[in-house]
């Protein structure tokens, strides 16, 4: 049950995993994050980095480049990217996978 003053922001989810790490006196793991998890993964990589093995990252979290549109906002405009009708459409595909 979720207490009135309990928090569930970013710094506090990976606060409470490296508590966990520190109590479970671990030494080296892997860490694996998916979507939001991925960002809480790279932080705890950031935050312990001598402790982590392997750093497995699927569908981040976190990660924004400007030069490359928003796959979300390209949905919206009605863009499929994975349309490829010419080498250079496919090459398009593969710069962004």
């Amino acid at each position: 049950m979720k207490h009135a003053t309990q928090k569930y922001d970013f710094g506090h989810i990976c606060s409470v995993i490296e508590t966990f790490i520190q109590q479970k006196k671990l030494k080296k793991i892997m860490v694996l994050g998916i979507s939001l998890g991925g960002a809480v993964a790279m932080e705890i990589a950031l935050r312990m980095p001598k402790k982590i093995h392997k750093l497995m990252l699927i569908d981040p979290a976190g990660f924004y480049d400007p030069s490359v549109p928003s796959i979300y906002q390209e949905l919206l405009a009605g863009v499929n990217i994975f349309a490829v009708n010419s080498n250079k459409d496919f090459d398009r595909l593969l710069r962004r996978l």
